[in-house]
């Protein structure tokens, strides 16, 4: 019996590490640019009423 195994208590299976056969890759993330993220309206926006000329078109 090697060392190794002396310490590990019978009732613990011990595994081999899982093979890898090829790198792992990062997923590929898509946006979807199609859609205005802004709502349609502009009555969501904050004006300061000290300052409203900053804020009018």
């Amino acid at each position: 019996m090697g060392l190794l195994q002396k310490q590990i208590p019978r009732n613990i299976k011990v595994f081999p590490p899982p093979k890898t056969d090829a790198p792992t890759m990062a997923p590929e993330y898509h946006i979807d640019y199609t859609d205005s993220q802004l709502p349609v309206s502009d009555k969501w926006l904050y004006i300061d009423p000290q300052y409203p000329e900053d804020y009018s078109p």
